[in-house]
């Protein structure tokens, strides 16, 4: 009668492990994550880049502008530095103008002769949540290469920086 109640106790002990063991199993194969894809890529990053570039060397800023996301600006602004949106009403229209201004003051020390594409960054979540890269350029102004880049998101551009020569 003891060996029984000895196997009956181990089968039970084993059976409980077992059904232990199984419900993390179970649980982690429920909730397996799916692979995350992201909705901006990088052959859109670099088409969207390729297009910025050709119209800033072609001295189409107005074109050129068009690819910058003024929206995440006027974020910022606002956020960061206080603005309201009253005082922001006509971002897009004077930003749009000083852009054409600076590419007016560009094209008077010769533009930019020609570009080369270096690199692009991996993607990231930007601080907004928005998966954006970042583009890097080396551009040829006045006899000299220069460092060029920027970062965009889905949305367009929203940050670029150059080196002082440019």
């Amino acid at each position: 009668v003891s060996t029984i109640f000895s196997i009956l106790a181990v089968s039970t002990i084993f059976a409980i492990l077992a059904i232990a063991m199984l419900i993390p199993m179970v649980f982690l194969l429920a909730n397996k994550e799916k692979a995350y894809v992201p909705e901006f890529t990088q052959e859109e990053a670099l088409a969207c880049g390729e297009a910025f570039m050709t119209a800033l060397t072609e001295g189409d800023y107005a074109a050129a502008f068009s690819y910058c996301d003024v929206d995440a600006k006027r974020r910022e602004w606002m956020k960061s530095h206080g603005y309201t949106e009253a005082e922001l009403v006509n971002l897009e229209a004077d930003g749009l103008k000083k852009f054409c201004q600076q590419g007016e003051k560009l094209e008077a020390l010769g533009g930019i002769d020609a570009y080369e594409f270096v690199m692009i960054s991996d993607w990231s979540l930007d601080s907004r949540g928005n998966e954006e890269y970042s583009l890097y350029y080396k551009v040829l102004f006045d006899g000299k290469e220069e460092n060029f880049s920027f970062s965009l998101s889905k949305n367009g551009i929203w940050s670029m920086g150059a080196a002082d020569g440019l």
